[in-house]
């Protein structure tokens, strides 16, 4: 059980460097999600991007209108997993 905790606890430290709680480390993370979790050849586009820089910039209470098709639900949970990752 230790050697399990233990190897969460390096996991999680290597999510953080590779991913650091900053505007770019949201967007790689977002790039990295989209196009391995997405069936396809998908990539972060530039809407997707704006929407995430404010969700990470906004204010305590943010909500996010966009268009059909874009996003918004995956988006929500890519910042939800990395806010969680640090």
């Amino acid at each position: 059980m230790q050697n399990e905790d233990l190897l969460r606890s390096r996991e999680l430290l290597e999510l953080q460097e590779a991913y650091p709680y900053t505007e770019l480390g949201l967007l790689t993370f977002a790039e990295r999600c989209i196009n391995k979790l997405i069936p396809g050849s998908h990539h972060l586009n530039e809407e997707q991007a704006d929407i995430l820089k404010f969700m990470f910039n906004g204010k305590k209470y943010r909500a996010i209108q966009a268009n059909r098709g874009i996003g918004k639900t995956a988006l929500a949970g890519i910042y939800c997993a990395f806010l969680l990752i640090h």
